[in-house]
């Protein structure tokens, strides 16, 4: 399935595949916090930030931020499995990090 929509429309539907990405296993994607980035817990924060500038995936745990480029344009129509299996990906490569 392909969508073109304004830039907006993109960023939100961006949004939402990410969360949804995320519920498929088990993972709960937030929208970027700068509040969250500061989270000194053991407790893993998972964000993302979709942007004219960036496209990202962001794990906090512990007081350290990584994170993940997300290669998605956003001048190009938004392929749903591309961008899903992209997502994932960084958040699997997230998840081996060690802290």
């Amino acid at each position: 399935m392909i969508i073109v929509l304004s830039s907006e429309q993109r960023i939100e539907i961006l949004s939402n595949i990410a969360e949804n990405t995320g519920k498929r296993i088990n993972v709960v994607l937030q929208p970027y916090s700068a509040n969250a980035m500061k989270d000194s817990s053991a407790d893993i924060q998972w964000m993302y930030r979709f942007s004219a500038f960036e496209n990202r995936i962001f794990r906090v745990q512990n007081g350290t931020t990584t994170f993940r480029n997300v290669d998605i344009s956003m001048n190009c129509p938004i392929n749903v499995d591309d961008v899903t299996d992209t997502i994932l990906r960084a958040i699997r490569e997230l998840e081996r990090t060690q802290f």
